[in-house]
C-alpha cells in the first residue's frame, strides 16, 4: 500500500492541468512541486502519456534526458534547470505542444536542430550553460516571445534572425559576441535587448529600425561610437554604454536625441 500510494502521489505531480508562472530569486521559473529525485527516471505508465502536459525535473541530479521524452505528445511546460545535462535529445521535436522551456544551469554545449521545429515555443530559458553555438535555423521559432542565453559562451548569432517576429526580450548578457547579424535589426517587436559583457566594437547601422526598443544594454563591451540610426528608437527609456570607450561627441549627441532617456556612460 504505501509503494502504491507512493506512486500515485508521483502522477499526481508530472499530471497537472493548471499551473502559474513566476520570478524567482534564482532567475529560473518558479514552479508549485517538484518531481521527487528517486522517480526522476520518468517510468510513467504508457497509459498516462497523453495526460502529461508538465515536466518539472529541476535540482534532480539529471546527467542526461532519456529519449522516451518524445511520448509526451501533449507536453508543454519542460523545467529542467540545475542539473548536468550535456544534451538534449534530438527528439525533442517531436513535443510539438511544447510552449516553454526552462534548461538553466547545465552543461549544455549546443542545441538540437529539431527545436527549432518546436513552433509553439514561447519561451526559451537557457542561462548558465555552456553554449557555444545556436542552430541555424533559430528563426523558425516564429512565436518565440523570451530568449533567454545569459552566461553561455556564444561567439556569434545565427545570420537569418528575421523569422523571431515576435520576440519581445533578447538576453544575451555575459557571452563573447564580437558582433551582431544585419537581421537582428528586422527583429522588430524587440523590446528589451542586453548585451553586457562581451566584446562588441558597434552596432547595426540599421539599429534605428527597431522602433519598439525600450531597454540597451551595453555595459563592458568596446563601442566607441553609436549609429545614426539611433534617433529613431523613440521608445527607448533607457540605455547603459558604462565600460565602453564611446567618444565624448557621441555622448554628448546621445544626449541631444534622447532628452526623456535616461543614459548612463559613466561607472554605475
Amino acid at each position: 500500500m504505501k509503494h502504491k500510494a507512493k506512486y500515485l502521489i508521483f502522477f499526481i505531480a508530472l499530471i497537472v492541468f493548471s499551473f502559474k508562472v513566476n520570478a524567482q530569486d534564482d532567475g529560473d521559473i518558479d514552479m508549485p512541486f517538484s518531481i521527487p529525485t528517486e522517480y526522476n527516471t520518468l517510468n510513467i505508465p504508457t497509459r498516462y502519456n497523453d495526460a502529461v502536459i508538465e515536466l518539472n525535473l529541476r535540482n534532480s541530479n539529471l546527467k542526461s534526458l532519456p529519449d522516451t521524452i518524445s511520448i509526451y505528445k501533449n507536453l508543454k511546460y519542460l523545467y529542467v534547470s540545475n542539473n548536468s545535462l550535456q544534451e538534449i535529445p534530438e527528439n525533442i521535436g517531436d513535443c510539438k505542444k511544447l510552449s516553454i522551456i526552462s534548461i538553466a544551469n547545465n552543461n549544455l554545449k549546443k542545441l538540437p536542430n529539431s527545436i527549432t521545429e518546436l513552433e509553439h515555443l514561447l519561451t526559451l530559458f537557457l542561462p548558465k550553460n555552456n553554449l557555444i553555438e545556436l542552430p541555424k535555423n533559430l528563426e523558425n521559432l516564429s512565436r518565440l516571445l523570451q530568449l533567454n542565453l545569459e552566461d553561455n559562451n556564444l561567439k556569434s548569432l545565427p545570420r537569418n534572425m528575421e523569422g523571431l517576429k515576435e520576440l519581445f526580450e533578447l538576453n544575451l548578457n555575459n557571452n563573447e559576441l564580437t558582433s551582431l547579424p544585419k537581421t537582428i535589426t528586422k527583429v522588430t517587436k524587440l523590446k528589451n535587448l542586453l548585451l553586457a559583457n562581451n566584446n562588441l566594437k558597434a552596432l547595426p547601422k540599421d539599429i534605428g529600425d527597431l522602433q519598439n526598443l525600450e531597454g540597451l544594454d551595453l555595459r563592458n563591451n568596446n563601442i566607441k561610437s553609436v549609429p545614426k540610426s539611433m534617433k529613431n528608437l523613440t521608445s527607448l527609456k533607457y540605455v547603459i554604454l558604462t565600460g565602453n570607450p564611446i567618444a565624448e561627441k557621441s555622448e554628448l549627441e546621445l544626449r541631444a536625441l534622447f532628452p526623456h532617456c535616461k543614459i548612463v556612460i559613466e561607472d554605475l
